[in-house]
Formats: C-alpha cells, sequence, structure tokens
C-alpha cells in the first residue's frame, strides 16, 4: 500500500519522469532514515553495524549528489527523535567515530578534487548554494512561508483527499516509536523548508 500510494502521488509521479537530482538524493535519504531506526532498535550487534554501515554510506552518496541538505534533514529527524525519546545511549550504538570516517572518506575525495580544478568552487558551494540560498533572497525563488503546505497538498493528490481521516487516525492512536518516526520524518522538511529563504517545489520530495 505504501508503494501504491508513493507512486500515485502526483509530485513523486511526475519529478520520477524528470531528469533531477532529487530522486537519488530522496532513494539515498530513504536509505539512511530506515537504516537508522532499524539500527537503533537493533539488539544484534553484526546487524546494527550492518544497518550503521548503510547509513553512513547513505549519507555520504546523498551528500555527493545533493550536498549538506542530504546530511542536515535526516540528521535533525534522528536528533529529534532521540531527543524526545530521552534516548541518549543510542549514540553510543551508532558507531560514531567509523561512522564519521566512512563519510568523511567518500565525500572529501570529491570535493577536494572539485576544489582543485576549479577554485573558489567549495566556497561558491557551501555558502551561496547552501547558506545563501536559505537565508536569503538572491536566487529570486522567494514564495509565502505557507508554499510547501501548498504544494505537499497537491503533490500528494489523490491521496491528499483522505488527509482528515489519516490526522484524525494518528489522533487517536497511541504514538509508538515507529509513529513517532514517520510523523517527524514527514514533519521536518516540510517545516525545514518552509523557514527558506529559497523555494522550489521538489525541495520536500524527500
Amino acid at each position: 500500500w505504501s508503494a501504491l500510494v508513493l507512486v500515485t502521488s502526483v509530485e513523486f509521479f511526475v519529478l520520477a519522469r524528470i531528469v533531477i537530482f532529487d530522486m537519488p538524493l530522496t532513494f539515498f535519504e530513504t536509505v539512511a532514515l530506515l537504516a537508522f531506526y532499524e539500527a537503533q532498535r537493533s539488539e544484534n550487534r553484526r546487524r546494527r553495524a550492518a544497518l550503521c554501515l548503510a547509513m553512513y554510506l547513505a549519507l555520504a552518496l546523498g551528500t555527493l549528489i545533493k550536498g549538506l541538505v542530504a546530511l542536515v534533514i535526516p540528521g535533525m529527524v534522528f536528533f529529534l527523535f532521540i531527543l524526545l525519546r530521552r534516548r541518549w545511549h543510542v549514540l553510543r550504538r551508532m558507531y560514531l567515530v567509523p561512522g564519521v570516517g566512512i563519510f568523511i572518506a567518500v565525500v572529501l575525495p570529491w570535493y577536494l578534487q572539485a576544489e582543485a580544478r576549479n577554485p573558489g568552487y567549495l566556497y561558491y558551494f557551501l555558502w551561496a548554494e547552501h547558506f545563501g540560498r536559505y537565508t536569503t533572497a538572491t536566487f529570486d525563488r522567494s514564495e509565502p512561508w505557507y508554499y510547501f503546505i501548498v504544494v505537499a497538498l497537491i503533490g500528494f493528490f489523490p491521496w491528499t483527499l483522505l488527509l482528515p481521516w489519516m490526522i484524525k487516525n494518528l489522533w487517536r492512536r497511541s504514538w509508538d516509536d515507529k509513529t513517532l518516526y514517520l510523523v517527524i520524518w514527514v514533519c521536518v522538511p516540510l517545516l525545514f523548508f518552509s523557514a527558506s529563504n529559497s523555494k522550489l517545489p521538489h525541495y520536500i520530495l524527500p
């Protein structure tokens, strides 16, 4: 049912037929988010290590594809979930030191080579394309704060028609870990990009 809903949603269906980096970005963010959720609840050390490896590789490959947003969005979801559940001990189980090493080993060579061949690239990419795009209207893509709410309602069509029932169902049920994690996953990109000074419809695809 989840796969059916996804592939029949307007925005996903349309963007899947356009050559755009946000589709593979969404794939790797999804892998990272799923791997983290399964890793933090796994008691099998070998399985947890494999899931963490998948998570760090997915974060790194997403960063190569689209930049720091591939790290920031999942990172915010991880942090909020840990914060709300008060499970700071999870961090000790996620192999952070080797994970950071894996991330750097995958990402750094390409960025250093890009900078070597195009001096000033890193400054432009990290500052202008990330912080500048988010905090200023330099790119002339400003929209009102509710822009992504409209995009989400249109992009999720025809399943938007079921949203009132879904919200009512969520409100009444007890929020286990999975429900909370999914709600955070949905809300973080929507809220994060709503605060941005640059808005394009595909930003909230993940």
